[in-house]
């Protein structure tokens, strides 16, 4: 481990700063040292001196698996610091003879806030060609005076939980980035195999109230379609970077156990890729696994989502049937957390360092371990940005507000969805002594700051979560299901960001009133079997059909069972089946179903429509359906509607 200080100039104009390898610091003065400290033969230094380490162990273990490596790690430590009237420096790292890897600089100020730096063009083409490629320059903002406004308040909440785990002092991390041909050749097929695959692989697990933080591996992990197929399945979407055990991270134990009470265990979380993979896709692959590991189950669900989780709910209730036909899946709810319903800034090419830095800053909101957020995916990124690429993201791009899949697709569809809708959306500001000086620089209403940068849509500014502009989450957007009339709105000073909801009890308190209106409105839409037989006027025109009740059903003398479609009783008895019903009785069972869509809630069991002294329909005189073929048990129609029940 070589090690070198120097003290820093205190003269008005100061001179640059050289370390022995040749490593440059320029624009930098007061009163203070500034400690270097090189790895031997390129290891990190958190594994070379371990009591000097600086690194989280996530962040390390990642480095070491995507191949890069640490050239240097500058600190500074000052009473006084003066780095111009910009606040500034000009960082110059030593390239080695033939060495032609490119660099990146992971600069934490002294709150504990990160930023990713990109080396700017060090050479005019005007110039005249050199035998040796100039060393990258790296122009970073240092952000002094949000870090003390920060520190001022405290020690902000978590700040020892990001990619470095020293506060107190400016460090500047020089990262050599490996040059892979598989990278350069083709980007999205190593990020989705590098990266993605290995660390936010696709699977279906089960959530209890014992494992939801904690889930099983994905080649361990397992479903129970027969448990599912007992009623409606709470399925759980998460966020972009994200799993459902990183987006349920911060959620109370006694919150899940509520959900796991009221759907008697019938949840189901789908953890996927959303890098590599755009959010139609996601929706695909989650209908293609449960037609091939549950075939011709009619399940029924209500969906709880996080960010970009909510366009893949979007995708499977508004297009689920265009996507996959054959689907027998009901989508009957969904609850948005934090979804840019209407597009966000940070799915445009152009934000992608910014959305690397915030969600380096989001590492630090909650606990190491589960990761809300991948560091392995955010690592991966910087390593495309590097190589500028950033347009060959549909993950990323499919969330753009100027162009994109939400725009584009989604809000164009003139057809209302079938589920219920409800969200919940915030505004933030950060403030000192909870938030670090990269968020206060940012968004705390500075007049150069990102929020004006990037959340500006024609000239004016929009409120935001640090990623889902805030009315965009519930408000108008081109789409008849919007607006949500009953969302929860956050305001700024209640401080809940982008990640924060699951962490809220008015979050919880809502979901829950959600659920209460979803079983509401399911129970409003059930077609009515009211208690004595109706009386002549009512059943004039009708026609009785004997038939059998199925298992378990009551079977008192002169019970009768009536179609929801068709209005015409049923005897429960054995007698030798009814005609054929007429072409009017079929047709009456069709238009209902079109006026009613999607109230059928499984299909009927085989006993409904048998005979007990024959094992063939009851309809003699109709062919036996095909297997898996729904047919209503009084006019043997093909489509689907409410099954029998017994009523008197």
């Amino acid at each position: 481990m070589a090690e070198e200080s120097r003290q820093l100039d205190t003269a008005v104009e100061p001179a640059p700063i050289r370390f022995g390898n040749g490593t440059i610091i320029e624009g930098l003065g007061g009163n203070g040292w500034v400690h270097q400290r090189r790895p031997e033969s390129g290891a990190l230094r958190s594994a070379a001196v371990p009591a000097q380490a600086d690194s989280a162990v996530s962040f390390t273990r990642a480095l070491k698996e995507l191949g890069i490596r640490e050239q240097e790690t500058i600190s500074l430590e000052a009473s006084e610091l003066r780095a111009g009237a910009d606040d500034r420096l000009t960082l110059r790292p030593a390239i080695p003879a033939g060495d032609a890897a490119p660099r990146v600089v992971l600069y934490q100020d002294e709150s504990g806030g990160v930023s990713w730096h990109l080396a700017m063009a060090a050479e005019s083409p005007a110039r005249a060609p050199r035998r040796r490629p100039a060393p990258p320059v790296f122009v970073i903002p240092l952000r002094s005076a949000p870090a003390r406004a920060s520190l001022r308040g405290g020690l902000p909440r978590r700040s020892l939980r990001g990619p470095l785990t020293t506060v107190g002092r400016k460090i500047f991390k020089v990262l050599i980035v490996p040059a892979l041909s598989a990278l350069l050749g083709d980007p999205l097929r190593w990020f989705a195999e590098k990266v993605e695959q290995r660390h936010r692989p696709q699977f279906l697990w089960q959530p209890t109230p014992d494992n939801y933080r904690r889930p099983p591996a994905a080649n361990e992990a397992s479903v129970d379609w027969s448990r599912l197929r007992a009623g409606p399945v709470l399925l759980l979407v998460h966020g972009i970077f994200s799993s459902v055990e990183g987006m349920l991270s911060a959620l109370p134990r006694s919150a899940l156990q509520s959900w796991y009470e009221r759907y008697d265990g019938r949840l189901l979380a789908f953890n996927h890729p959303t890098v590599s993979v755009s959010p139609e896709d996601n929706a695909r692959q989650l209908l293609q696994m449960i037609a091939r590991q549950a075939p011709n189950e009619a399940l029924v669900f209500d969906i709880v989502c996080h960010s970009r989780g909510g366009i893949v709910a979007r995708t499977l209730a508004e297009r689920g049937a265009e996507l996959l036909p054959a689907s027998t899946c009901r989508w009957r709810s969904v609850y948005f957390a934090a979804t840019p319903n209407a597009g966000s800034p940070l799915g445009d090419a152009a934000h992608l360092r910014e959305l690397i830095d915030l969600y380096s800053n989001l590492l630090t909101a909650f606990p190491d371990e589960p990761a809300t957020y991948s560091t392995e995916v955010l690592l991966g990124l910087v390593t495309l940005a590097v190589y500028a690429i950033t347009d060959e993201l549909p993950g990323i791009a499919a969330l753009g507000m100027q162009r994109g899949y939400i725009v584009d697709t989604l809000n164009r569809n003139a057809q209302r969805s079938p589920a219920l809708y409800s969200a919940a959306a915030a505004d933030f500001a950060a403030q000192p002594g909870r938030d670090n000086g990269w968020l206060i620089d940012r968004f705390a209403g500075v007049a150069d700051a990102l929020v004006d940068r990037v959340f500006t849509v024609d000239g004016k500014a929009l409120a935001n979560d640090l990623v889902a502009p805030t009315d965009g989450v519930f408000a108008a957007n081109g789409h008849p299901s919007f607006p949500i009339a009953d969302a929860l709105r956050y305001a700024a000073a209640d401080g809940v960001w982008h990640t924060a909801f699951f962490a809220e009890p008015r979050t919880l308190a809502h979901i829950e009133a959600h659920f209460e209106r979803v079983r509401q409105a399911a129970l409003a839409r059930r077609p009515a079997f009211r208690g004595p037989p109706p009386s002549p006027r009512a059943a004039r025109g009708t026609r009785t059909i004997r038939a059998t009740l199925p298992p378990g059903a009551p079977r008192r003398a002169g019970a009768r069972i009536r179609c929801a479609a068709n209005p015409q009783s049923i005897s429960a008895s054995a007698s030798p089946p009814a005609p054929a019903p007429t072409s009017s009785s079929v047709s009456n069972c069709r238009r209902a179903a079109r006026r009613r869509p999607g109230e059928w809630r499984s299909p009927l069991p085989p006993a409904a429509t048998r005979s007990n002294s024959s094992p063939k329909s009851a309809h003699r005189d109709f062919p036996s359906p095909a297997r898996g073929t729904r047919r209503c048990a009084c006019c043997a129609s093909a489509t689907p509607h409410a099954k029998p029940r017994a009523f008197g």
